[in-house]
């Protein structure tokens, strides 16, 4: 995984096109540009290790707005966007009135595979690690998760848990010290 980068991002030719920022009425059209809206702010998470996307505070920072061009997406548009990376595994709403977007350059699924794999390889099975462990812990340090958000981390536990192999413990207000333990996959809990 990539640390913070210092250097700064380099937003693509096409985001100095204006019809970016105002989506397209046309369905395939409107894919096409929901699917490049997609790939512009993946790069964009990672670039900068970005993890949350604040709507309302964001739709005036680049990549949702192009001061050089006085241009910006509308919060309605900014949504649709999001919801489109929602249906293809990127992230999701915190809250029901979508003013917060948790996401990740790789997909939820990317990195349970990964950490899953981890596990198994490293003999983790049936053991109780913390959160903690994972993200920051010396054992996982050359792992591609290592650094992960304990927010996002908790989202990949998630789709593990419906996979039935992880069971998240939250215990606790520390989220560092949330417990999780991985199955073989075909044991019952």
């Amino acid at each position: 995984m990539s640390k913070h980068s210092k250097t700064e991002y380099s937003l693509p030719d096409y985001y100095h096109y204006p019809p970016l920022f105002t989506i397209q009425k046309v369905a395939k059209t409107r894919e096409s540009q929901l699917q490049v809206w997609t790939d512009l702010i993946i790069n964009f998470l990672e670039h900068n290790h970005k993890t949350s996307i604040y709507v309302e505070k964001e739709i005036n920072s680049p990549p949702f707005c192009n001061s050089k061009l006085n241009r910006k997406l509308k919060l309605s548009d900014m949504r649709l966007i999001l919801d489109h990376m929602q249906k293809n595994g990127y992230g999701n709403w915190d809250d029901d009135e979508k003013t917060v977007f948790s996401c990740s350059w790789k997909k939820l699924e990317t990195w349970a595979t990964s950490i899953y794999q981890w596990a198994t390889k490293e003999g983790q099975i049936g053991k109780i690690l913390t959160l903690y462990d994972l993200h920051s812990g010396d054992a996982a340090s050359h792992t591609d998760f290592h650094g992960i958000d304990a927010k996002l981390l908790l989202k990949v536990l998630d789709v593990l848990e419906g996979q039935g192999k992880a069971r998240v413990y939250k215990d606790g207000d520390v989220v560092d010290e949330y417990g999780v333990r991985f199955f073989d996959g075909t044991s019952k809990q």
